[in-house]
Formats: structure tokens, C-alpha cells, sequence
């Protein structure tokens, strides 16, 4: 499907991330154009959960929706609605596994086949420049700073990175877990800049399963004004 519409791009497949039948698509979208009736020209449902939710709310879930939609294409699903589960998470039709994520104006969702991988984490976000060394703080583990500061990225580059890797982990790991965890719950391991890699590591047991120690890699997209981490195994 080929559109041009005010509030939102046509969504793409990004090319920074190569897996086999897992797509990542994004668009961008503008606020300033949104309005409700939106909802039923995209095809999507309206949730109860956000009657009470600001604009900025309504139109992110709604671009989120709308990428997700492309995405469920590739798989023949796209009739399917995407509606909210418990404690906020999409609900994936079934045999689909898919992560959204928004941040300023662009939705991103990241979408595969439940048999090819366990998990799936994807997180968007703009690059921090206000009050990073508060962020620093909330978000870092003892000896995390340590790490970043060494990885050859600049301090709000490496910041916002970690806190959008670990964004990533919950995403990936929430459908698993079933419940919150903090960012103290995990910690940056290491940055490869030549790979654009990095790994993460549980320091907390979550479950059985996901004990503390656990490291898992992930994947990251730079430029000069955001960056994008992908969780998947």
C-alpha cells in the first residue's frame, strides 16, 4: 500500500538491521497534524485506555499501530489488531512476536515469527543533551559508568545508548517475565563501535530462566540526533 498522508510517512523497512524474516520498520509522524478520526481512516482500533490520554499519547500509539500494521503485512496479518494487554504490552496475534517503540516523531516497530527467535526487543530514542549526568544516575549500575565512558563514544551518545538498550531488554524480556524490573536489573557489558554491537548482563535473576549473569547481544543504530537498540535471540 502507497500513501502520502500529513500525520505520517509510509512506513519502511530499515536497512541497519539484517535477520533473516525479522523486519524493522519505521516512519515518521507529525503531531501538529493529528486528530482522532485518524483511528478509523488507518484501520485502527481506538482503545479505552487512552480516552483520557493527551494528544502527543494518542498520536504516538496511533503511529505505532500504523508501522505495526505494515509490519504484521509481511506475515498476512495485518486484518489483526494489535490491542493492549496487561500492564500496557501489545497483544500479538498469534504465532507473531513484535516490539514498538517511539520517540520524538518517528514509531518504530520490529515484528517476526514467534518459531524463528525466543525474544524481541526494539527501542528508539533522541539523543539525551539535558541533565545527562541526573539520567547517568538513574539509570547506571556501579561500574557501568566506567565502561561507557571507555566505549569511544561521546558521554551523551554512550548514555543514551545504554538507556535505550536496556529499554530494549525490558521489551524483549517482559512477554517472558511477566512483570516490571529497573534498570539496575541489567548492565552495559561492553560497545564494539567497529560491529555496532554491544552485550547486556542480567545482574539480577529474573526468572529460572533468565538468572543473573545471563549476558545477551544486542544491536544499535547511531546518528548524530538518535539511536535505535535491538534485542533478539
Amino acid at each position: 500500500m502507497h500513501f502520502h498522508h500529513p500525520f505520517i510517512s509510509e512506513p519502511k523497512i530499515c536497512n541497519f538491521f539484517s535477520y533473516e524474516n525479522l523486519f524493522v520498520i519505521e516512519s515518521n509522524f507529525n503531531l501538529e497534524k493529528y486528530n482522532r478520526s485518524l483511528f478509523t481512516q488507518f484501520g485502527i482500533d481506538f482503545p479505552n485506555q487512552l480516552f483520557s490520554s493527551v494528544k502527543k499519547r494518542q498520536a504516538e500509539f496511533l503511529a505505532g499501530r500504523v508501522v505495526a500494521k505494515h509490519g504484521l503485512r509481511k506475515f498476512g496479518k495485518a486484518h489483526i489488531p494489535v490491542s493492549i494487554g496487561e500492564k500496557r504490552a501489545p497483544i500479538w496475534p498469534d504465532g507473531i512476536m513484535g516490539s514498538i517503540s517511539h520517540s520524538g516523531e518517528k514509531a518504530l516497530c520490529a515484528i517476526t515469527n514467534k518459531t524463528d527467535f525466543k525474544f524481541l526487543g526494539v527501542d528508539h530514542e533522541e539523543i539525551i543533551s539535558n541533565d545527562i549526568y541526573e539520567i547517568s544516575e538513574q539509570i547506571l549500575c556501579s561500574g557501568e559508568l566506567q565502561r561507557l565512558e571507555s566505549s569511544g563514544l561521546l558521554f551523551n551518545e554512550a548514555i543514551t545508548l545504554a538507556f535505550s538498550a536496556k529499554e530494549s531488554l525490558f521489551k524483549a524480556l517482559f512477554p517472558i517475565v511477566k512483570d516490571y524490573f529497573n534498570f539496575s536489573a541489567a548492565r552495559i557489558e561492553s560497545i564494539d563501535l567497529k560491529t555496532k554491537t554491544f552485550k547486556i548482563a542480567l545482574v539480577e535473576t529474573l526468572n529460572r530462566k533468565l538468572g543473573a549473569g545471563k549476558i545477551l547481544n544486542g544491536k544499535y543504530h547511531l546518528s548524530p540526533s538518535n539511536v535505535t537498540t535491538l534485542i533478539v535471540e
